[in-house]
């Protein structure tokens, strides 16, 4: 079995958001919690809220098969 690339929390937010910026969205976390949220960076609407950061990676393709998200 081949060896997973382990990725931080910290990058792959990072990875999240630079994707979403270029469809005008952006990434941000409720404090005190690892629940994040997806708001249209002209109106700061809510558009998608309650996420984990692994389910967002995956509907974004920012985490890839051969990595996988560190604690």
């Amino acid at each position: 079995m081949p060896k997973l690339i382990e990725v931080s929390k910290r990058a792959l937010s990072q990875r999240i958001d630079r994707l979403l910026r270029k469809e005008g969205k952006a990434l941000r976390s409720h404090r005190g919690t690892d629940l994040w949220y997806v708001v249209d960076e002209k109106t700061d609407a809510v558009l998608k809220s309650q996420l984990t950061l692994k389910k967002l990676a995956v509907e974004t393709g920012a985490l890839r098969t051969f990595e996988r998200l560190v604690d």
